[in-house]
């Protein structure tokens, strides 16, 4: 009843009808019960005024009966001490035991507390172990943070590259802040002229205006335009998980086939390349 009211089905909406089913459920012990009135009282519905002592009282409940929201937004509570002193030790605890439940933010949170070493000592590795969890659930932010450590050396061995693919995966889902980190290691990369090229990101180039290329994503490759041919260009392959030696190809009106399950080392010798080794 306190989600039909709340939610309007079936019935017009009406919080304060939501609340009163709600606390009737929470009487017999109903966990969702506990976990929805924590969050009404976080955030105040209609004539339901926010109350983070309310909130804390019913997400307590909830948590210690396992609720990962629950647990993670005691840690925000206690985190920012809304209601109640400012505790990180005890923050951290709530974002860690709502992490191993799956709880993504919480993953997030807890790597940034391990960075920051707030409720816990400092710990680059594991702030990379926790931000890596965060990012195979979904989270853009943590595939930044993945990639501020991969180009700063944070946490794990510096790789301009791995930074690259976790900047370009946060940049095409929303992270504005990657697209300046990509040209900055692209500036880097042409002094030390040693120019990793990730086509997952630029995958289509218009040649001249005349004709476009789509180059397979599984190829880290630098473009070199051909002066004497306009037409042309020489495209040189590298690739992490094939030995591509001195592969160089001179394409005119070409357009590569683009798809995630391309077979390098097939396609490769498909165009007449012998010197390729797939590493086992």
């Amino acid at each position: 009843m306190g989600q039909l009211y709340a939610n309007g089905l079936g019935v017009s909406k009406d919080y304060e009808k939501a609340v009163e089913y709600f606390h009737k459920a929470a009487e017999l012990g109903y966990e969702e019960a506990y976990e929805m009135l924590g969050s009404i009282y976080w955030v105040g519905l209609d004539n339901i005024d926010r109350d983070y002592k309310k909130s804390r009282y019913w997400y307590e409940k909830a948590a210690a009966l396992g609720n990962p929201k629950a647990k993670l937004n005691l840690g925000v509570i206690y985190s920012k001490g809304l209601s109640v002193k400012k505790d990180y030790e005890k923050a951290f605890n709530f974002y860690l035991s709502a992490a191993k439940d799956g709880k993504m933010e919480a993953q997030f949170n807890v790597a940034c507390n391990f960075q920051d070493g707030k409720g816990v000592e400092k710990n680059d590795k594991e702030a990379v172990k926790w931000f890596l969890k965060a990012a195979e659930s979904g989270d853009k932010d943590a595939k930044y943070e993945l990639g501020l450590c991969y180009k700063y050396g944070k946490g794990v061995e510096k790789n301009l590259n791995m930074a690259t693919n976790y900047f370009i995966d946060s940049f095409e889902n929303g992270c504005k802040l990657s697209e300046n980190h990509l040209k900055d290691i692209r500036k880097i990369e042409k002094l030390n002229k040693n120019i990793i090229f990730t086509p997952k990101f630029y995958k289509s180039y218009i040649v001249k205006n005349e004709y476009k290329i789509e180059i397979p994503i599984e190829w880290d490759i630098d473009i070199i335009y051909n002066d004497d041919e306009k037409k042309d260009l020489k495209i040189i392959g590298k690739s992490d998980k094939y030995k591509i030696n001195d592969i160089k190809l001179w394409i005119t009106f070409v357009e590569f086939p683009y798809s995630n399950k391309l077979e390098l080392a097939k396609y490769m010798k498909g165009m007449g390349v012998d010197n390729i080794k797939n590493l086992k």
